[in-house]
């Protein structure tokens, strides 16, 4: 366990593995900040290892989904990959939304990943990418894209372990009402001003990239 001082201290270049009251999830969470349209097309290489550290490291580690929010430079898109059953659900709350560049970065990071062990080999195919995959919507000209996202990523890592087949995840598709949203700012609020109930997985020391100044960190968020 730790907390937010040692999580400031560490940096965000890690993978979350999320841990409930009742074990070990089968959940790690991806760091947003290495995870954004504008870092993988300004260092592709970055990013390709530092996902396929994450795999690795989530392999090892038993957890069998991979889960991110993603900024595609003016919407959060919420991102579940299962190894297991190498699959990718893309989940935008406004629209469909263009996901190549995450496509084509974890069909590269997948297919290194799986040749890396042979035993992948073996019990692992190409990622099938759910692009269009149902999910809640935002109402037309609301703000709170990031807001779904968080929600989505938070619904499915609920759900994660009673998943028995990739057919068997589904997410709900009305609009949030305003107790859920305000729930989801209680929470996130919280967070930031207590002890995180993460364990953090190092990949690498040290602060690569940079976020952007908070205003625009704000404005993205409630797109």
């Amino acid at each position: 366990m730790m907390n937010a001082s040692e999580l400031r201290k560490a940096g965000p270049e890690c993978v979350y593995g999320s841990k409930s009251t009742k074990g070990e999830s089968a959940v790690a969470i991806l760091d947003p900040q290495s995870m954004t349209f504008q870092v993988i097309v300004n260092d592709r290489e970055y990013t390709r290892s530092y996902v396929e550290k994450a795999m690795s490291l989530a392999n090892f580690s038993k957890k069998e989904f991979l889960m991110f929010g993603c900024n595609t430079g003016g919407h959060w898109v919420a991102v579940v990959i299962s190894l297991k059953w190498s699959t990718v659900w893309y989940m935008y709350s406004e629209n469909e939304k263009q996901v190549d560049i995450l496509a084509e970065l974890f069909d590269e990071s997948f297919a290194n990943f799986i040749q890396s062990d042979p035993r992948r080999q073996q019990s692992m195919s190409k990622l099938k990418h759910k692009r269009n995959f149902p999910c809640h919507q935002q109402p037309m000209g609301s703000l709170s894209c990031g807001f779904y996202m968080a929600y989505h990523i938070l619904y499915a890592a609920s759900i994660s372990a009673t998943l028995k087949s990739p057919e068997d995840f589904s997410v709900p598709t009305e609009v949030l009402d305003h107790g859920v949203l305000s729930d989801i700012r209680r929470r996130i609020a919280s967070f930031f001003v207590s002890e995180s109930s993460v364990v953090m997985l190092g990949l690498r020391p040290g602060l690569k990239h940079v976020a952007k100044p908070y205003s625009d960190k704000v404005q993205n968020t409630r797109r």
